[in-house]
C-alpha cells in the first residue's frame, strides 16, 4: 500500500491505494536500501545484516513496514474518497 495525499473541503487526506507485485517488491527492496545501518564501509555487508533482521523479524525495514500498516489501517476510512481520482 502507499498514501495519495488529497485535499478535499480543504482538509488533507492520506489514501492508502493497493500496489501491485512488482511495486511492492519495489518498495520493500527501497526500504531496505534506505533503512540500512551506516555502521560498516562495506554497502553489502549492511544490506546482508538488513535483510538477515528482516528474516528474523527484527530490524529498520520490519518497523517502517509496521508503521506503515498502522498508518493504513488508521486511513482506511477515507478509501471513499477514490471515487474523486478517477
Amino acid at each position: 500500500m502507499y498514501f495519495r495525499i488529497m485535499y478535499i473541503g480543504g482538509k488533507k487526506y492520506k489514501i492508502p491505494i493497493l500496489l501491485n507485485e512488482l511495486q511492492g517488491t519495489r518498495m520493500a527492496i527501497k526500504w531496505l536500501l534506505l533503512n540500512r545501518s551506516e555502521t560498516s564501509d562495506k554497502q553489502e555487508t549492511t544490506i546482508f545484516n538488513e535483510l538477515v533482521a528482516a528474516s528474523k523479524n527484527d530490524g529498520s525495514a520490519v518497523k517502517k513496514r509496521k508503521e506503515h500498516h498502522l498508518l493504513t489501517f488508521e486511513n482506511k476510512t477515507y478509501v471513499r474518497f477514490l471515487r474523486f481520482l478517477k
